[in-house]
């Protein structure tokens, strides 16, 4: 299946970002796993399961790994799905194998995107999709700081673990009335809440939209505008949908501290989404506990956003509700990355927004 023909005809069915943020090295010999990914939905149509090569974001200072670094040379061994209604590895269930353009395996070449044949799914909403795989190689990509319930099998054991590869998404052939992508960082991701929890502010969000709009979280922990402003497989994800809530930044600051550049790496995304189409809701960087010559760059920054791209596009500012008073709003409350309450606050706030930005579309 062509890209552009998965993404025409198939939407986010859960919330859970896993996008690739690195790659882990692979041992000898076969290795195993199970990832639960929860429905934010009701399904039932086919589903098919999006998978890439492609490195999305620089992972901590970029010495392991960079956006756009591809691996090729893994192997997906077998596939399988099951719907389940909590997300246990112990449990057993009544799996149905995936293929892809009809064979049980796939072998994955250097920076390829490739989806599993569709099958019919059903499942409530609040239901997980198990994804059971079997693969092997020696740089395979992975989603290091995940908050998906994600298990690898070692020693005969079910254990926690981040190391193996992920579904970009978890599509399906259903209609709705906008596709929304949350473009981000580890805080869009909903890094701060408790793995598993669903309670960053995008599937808050998501919930709060209802199943006629369809959600793709995008946020991956590191991520910096810079990434997106090379407009690779991370925007490319972006501008598949038909509105994007950016909300980058906050890493460009801590690992490069240089905001002129950052400006223009988020003029360059705006351009981008823009030129392709895409309405936009640009949100304001959230406090981080700034100190000293990073507060005034903080500042210059959400100056920016909310005075020069304010101007053509709606703009969200988190920093009133996320800080205590409007003399410290550097500092983050809730932490810098939002725990359960500030993301509710968040999502609460948003939403408002978001409400009159969607009759736009």
């Amino acid at each position: 299946m062509k890209l552009n023909d998965y993404f025409y005809n198939f939407a986010s069915l859960s919330s859970a970002a896993s996008g690739n943020q690195t790659f882990f090295t692979g041992a000898e010999g076969h290795m195993e796993s199970v990832v639960f990914y929860r429905f934010s939905t009701e399904v039932n149509c086919p589903v098919s399961l999006l998978f890439s090569d492609n490195i999305d974001s620089t992972f901590e200072d970029g010495s392991h790994s960079r956006a756009g670094d591809t691996l090729g040379g893994w192997k997906l061994l077998f596939a399988a799905i099951s719907v389940t209604e909590k997300p246990d590895p112990h449990v057993t269930v009544k799996e149905r194998p995936l293929s892809f353009e009809g064979k049980g395996w796939k072998a994955v070449q250097k920076g390829e995107w490739f989806a599993s044949d569709p099958l019919e799914v059903q499942g409530k909403k609040g239901d997980y999709l198990r994804l059971h795989l079997i693969f092997e190689g020696g740089k395979i990509p992975c989603l290091k700081e995940t908050l998906l319930d994600s298990y690898r099998m070692v020693d005969g054991k079910w254990v926690f673990s981040a190391d193996t590869p992920l579904a970009s998404m978890i599509g399906g052939a259903r209609k709705v009335k906008a596709k929304i992508a949350f473009l981000g960082d580890s805080i869009t991701e909903g890094i701060g809440t408790q793995p598993g929890s669903y309670e960053g502010f995008v599937p808050q969000i998501a919930s709060m939209l209802g199943e006629e709009y369809a959600v793709w979280n995008l946020g991956i922990g590191y991520a910096r505008a810079a990434d997106a402003a090379r407009n690779g497989s991370f925007l490319l994800k972006a501008t598949s949908c038909d509105g994007v809530v950016l909300c980058l930044g906050t890493n460009d600051l801590l690992q490069t501290g240089d905001p002129k550049q950052l400006i223009e790496n988020l003029r360059s995304v705006v351009s981008l989404l823009d030129s392709a189409g895409k309405r936009l809701l640009v949100q304001a960087l959230p406090p981080f506990d700034y100190e000293g010559e990073a507060i005034e760059k903080w500042k210059s920054v959400n100056r920016f956003i909310r005075e020069e791209l304010g101007r053509k596009f709606p703009v969200f500012d988190p920093v009133p509700f996320l800080s205590p008073d409007k003399e410290h709003p550097y500092i983050a409350v809730y932490g810098g990355h939002p725990n359960a309450e500030g993301c509710r606050k968040w999502a609460d706030r948003l939403y408002e927004k978001m409400r009159h930005w969607i009759l736009t579309f």
